[in-house]
């Protein structure tokens, strides 16, 4: 639970790791690797919002290890991305 002594500092790694995100989804496009279209923010969004489910589904007495979930979210998440020139 996030409480209100921690929610400032959260809300600024939040921030931090989205800019990340978004900078690298932009170096992408200008790039060529992923798509010319790809709108860096809805895309960081929608990245953030599938990491963010990791937490809530995970369970350490599954099949998977965390890297590996890590790894596969990230993939399955980027897939789409990719330009295909």
């Amino acid at each position: 639970m996030v409480t209100s002594g921690n929610k400032r500092g959260v809300q600024i790694s939040r921030d931090r790791i989205d800019t990340m995100i978004r900078t690298a989804l932009r170096d992408g496009t200008n790039d060529g690797s992923l798509r010319a279209d790809l709108n860096p923010k809805l895309a960081s969004l929608v990245i953030l919002g599938a990491v963010n489910w990791v937490g809530i589904w995970f369970r350490e007495t599954g099949d998977q290890k965390p890297a590996d979930i890590a790894r596969e979210v990230v993939r399955e998440s980027l897939k789409g991305y990719l330009s295909t020139a």
